[in-house]
């Protein structure tokens, strides 16, 4: 080939370089627009979260989370005045834990939270409940379940070693609220036989009105008492009546604590116990079930 024709085909290559399309420099600009397209997205995410998180409470731990939808602005007589409380018969009290802080109540009743799961004991449960007791309180602690990690005897000696020091003075509950895991009644059946056996005291379940009316609680229902967390009326005066109005069925159950509002600093209760009969839940009996019917309770059947 000679000189003209290389110089004829270098020409001829030449412009069809020019009219080729840069392919890569359209694939770069393509990546850039589709990358502020993916940032322009991601900065509107953002923004609305923020906001709706702005405008969403914070939420809160245990006893606060039952019934906890919507719940109602207290009146007035959301916190019974002396002469109310006297004339239906009620004492008024709180439960507390460690996310109450430094605190001192002065109601007729304080639970405290002593244990949840295995191995944990509320940081506070020593220095609350012998505030209580030092304040001649009635008193009461309770275990949090952790169903959805532990076998119910392991937990029942982990709250049962904690709380010995105090067998007598206290009523026992077992705190039953693990989302997903409520309807496992048996679990907390078991639980609630194991602490009897060991310590005599019949515990009290503390559960959600709803919880309560709508799983199979054959053989705990009547066997122990119930402290219930129905928010279904502005007042603490009638818990009965507030209660038996409300669209769950609780007549299997003998209620005898009712917390009717969680609002403000502290989880507000109401007992229709006497002194003395709340007295008597701290007491333990000589009672004790055989092997057999203690197998029968907590389910197992030949």
């Amino acid at each position: 080939m000679n000189t003209r024709d290389n110089r004829t085909t270098q020409s001829n290559r030449a412009r069809h370089n020019r009219r080729r399309p840069r392919w890569d420099r359209i694939f770069f600009a393509l990546a850039i627009l589709v990358g502020l397209i993916v940032l322009i997205v991601m900065a509107i995410h953002h923004s609305n979260k923020r906001s709706t998180e702005a405008s969403s409470p914070e939420p809160t731990t245990e006893f606060s989370d039952i019934e906890q939808s919507n719940p109602p602005e207290l009146s007035e007589t959301a916190v019974m005045s002396t002469d109310k409380k006297t004339a239906y018969n009620l004492l008024a009290g709180a439960d507390i834990s460690k996310h109450n802080g430094e605190i001192v109540t002065d109601g007729d009743f304080v639970i405290v939270k002593a244990t949840e799961g295995v191995g944990y004991v509320d940081p506070r449960f020593y220095e609350n409940i012998d505030n209580a007791i030092e304040n001649g309180q009635l008193c009461g602690v309770y275990h949090f379940a952790r169903p959805d990690t532990n076998m119910p005897a392991v937990e029942a000696e982990h709250f049962v070693e904690t709380i010995r020091p105090y067998l007598g003075k206290v009523v026992l509950v077992l705190d039953w609220e693990v989302e997903g895991t409520v309807d496992n009644t048996l679990w907390a059946s078991a639980w609630m036989w194991q602490v009897y056996q060991m310590t005599g005291v019949r515990p009290i379940l503390y559960t959600s009105a709803s919880v309560a009316a709508n799983y199979d609680w054959t053989g705990i229902s009547s066997q122990f008492d119930l402290w219930v967390a129905c928010y279904v009326q502005d007042t603490a005066d009638i818990p009965k009546q507030a209660i038996d109005n409300s669209k769950y069925d609780l007549s299997d159950w003998n209620t005898v604590i009712w917390q009717y509002s969680t609002a403000g600093e502290l989880d507000r209760n109401v007992s229709s116990l006497t002194t003395e009969q709340w007295s008597e839940r701290c007491t333990a009996t000589t009672e004790r079930l055989e092997s057999k019917d203690l197998m029968l309770a907590l389910g197992y059947h030949n």
